[in-house]
């Protein structure tokens, strides 16, 4: 929802001016004045709330925004299409809880730019599940590339599924009940989670290769424990937020059951299959 910017409101930042120049209101203050013929109601809220004005005593006018009108060729609804609950959707659960987020109405997942080929997985993985293709970008400042989308109907989506908007760890994320139903949901929910938050270990002494995986949500890590030992069967241990997998017996076994999809990982496997593929 947004508001008409009145005079009111304009006399208000004026008012404020010193303040609002010393804080992060300073140059989106300037265009409410000059510019903006209409604020968005939580921007206004914030004002409020960092001036201590009570909103409801102002005369507050709703402002129609016709997005097609002022965006338009640039403006498109992000439709999508939803075929229901799916192993691949299960994994998609498992990489949002690793490393994506929701935000408002943006979906992303943010990975390591050297990951290539996983960000061309989880593109197509975007496309198969949902029928929209997500934007790419690669920040300049750091190693990283967020792949993501802007859908409102994609947020309520995942969000009627179990997931959480905001900050993961405030939010003591865990995995949706409903994956827990199916075996094939637990291996694939498990596949995202490793192929984001995990990672594969050669012990040179041991001469053992270890499945681990770290995360700072208490009840993600108990919900892991959860479908690796009570539902599959295997032994990972719990050190903090670290959880692992020794068992020489078990960890072959393991992935070749999830099957992951992250080169990151697969590289490491196979590499140790060739040198040391007796060993477990």
């Amino acid at each position: 929802m947004r508001y008409e910017i009145t005079d009111e409101i304009k006399l208000l930042i004026r008012n404020n001016r010193k303040t609002l120049n010393s804080s992060l209101f300073k140059y989106q203050s300037q265009n409410w004045i000059y510019k903006n013929k209409s604020i968005r109601d939580i921007h206004l809220l914030d004002l409020c709330s960092f001036l201590n004005v009570n909103p409801s005593n102002l005369n507050l006018k709703n402002f129609s925004f016709d997005y097609a009108r002022n965006f338009g060729k640039y403006y498109t609804v992000k439709k999508i299409r939803f075929n229901g609950l799916s192993e691949k959707f299960a994994e998609f659960i498992g990489i949002m809880l690793g490393d994506g987020n929701i935000y408002r109405n943006r979906v992303s997942v943010i990975l390591d730019s050297r990951e290539k080929q996983y960000v061309s997985y989880i593109t197509s993985l975007f496309f198969h599940l949902f029928k929209i293709f997500p934007k790419i970008y690669y920040p300049k400042t750091n190693n990283s590339v967020k792949i993501y989308i802007y859908s409102k109907d994609l947020t309520n989506l995942l969000l009627d599924y179990g997931l959480l908007r905001g900050n993961k760890v405030k939010n003591n994320v865990g995995v949706p009940s409903w994956i827990s139903k199916r075996k094939s949901f637990v291996i694939a929910c498990l596949r995202g989670l490793i192929d984001t938050d995990g990672y594969l270990h050669y012990h040179k002494r041991d001469k053992q290769l270890y499945v681990g995986f770290t995360n700072h949500c208490e009840k993600l890590i108990s919900n892991f424990l959860s479908m690796t030992n009570d539902s599959l069967g295997f032994y990972f241990t719990r050190r903090n937020k670290d959880i692992r997998l020794f068992r020489k017996g078990e960890v072959r076994v393991f992935l070749d059951i999830v099957e992951l999809a992250n080169n990151r990982h697969l590289k490491k496997y196979k590499k140790f299959l060739l040198i040391k593929g007796d060993v477990i």
